[in-house]
């Protein structure tokens, strides 16, 4: 796995990560498979498809690892209450009945996807690079 940092000559950055050739190779029989013990980076994680997609990796792939968020402060809200409204949508209702713990899997970090190198710290970028493996 490889995860790289790279400022581009338009002054925007991106973060790249780079599964290994064997995830890529290897046949899985369910979706859960692949992300058993993975930690996953997701931006967008506010949004309506955000949302979901973070739902159905915790409700269907139960071994996952982590789940980290990019999320930035906005509208007078911090970092853990934008986490507590998008945990607080009824599409998560189901899964804090039955797998209350789960919810915990969810880590934000913040920054700002329109901004260089997505606004991120620097020690926000190490602890990606240290987990994420998709």
């Amino acid at each position: 796995m490889a995860f790289c940092k790279k400022d581009l000559k338009d002054k925007s950055s991106c973060l790249c990560i780079n599964t290994t050739k064997t995830d890529v190779a290897k046949s899985y029989e369910r979706i859960s498979d692949f992300y058993a013990g993975k930690s996953v980076f997701i931006t967008g994680a506010t949004g309506f498809l955000g949302k979901v997609l973070i739902e159905r990796l915790l409700s269907t792939c139960t071994d996952i690892g982590s789940i980290y968020v990019l999320i930035r402060s906005k509208g007078g809200m911090n970092l853990e209450q934008r986490l507590q409204k998008i945990t607080d949508a009824s599409l998560f209702d189901k899964l804090k009945s039955l797998k209350p713990d789960t919810i915990k899997k969810i880590i934000p970090i913040e920054g700002d996807l329109s901004k260089p190198g997505l606004d991120i710290s620097i020690s926000d970028e190490q602890r990606l690079i240290d987990n994420v493996s998709i």
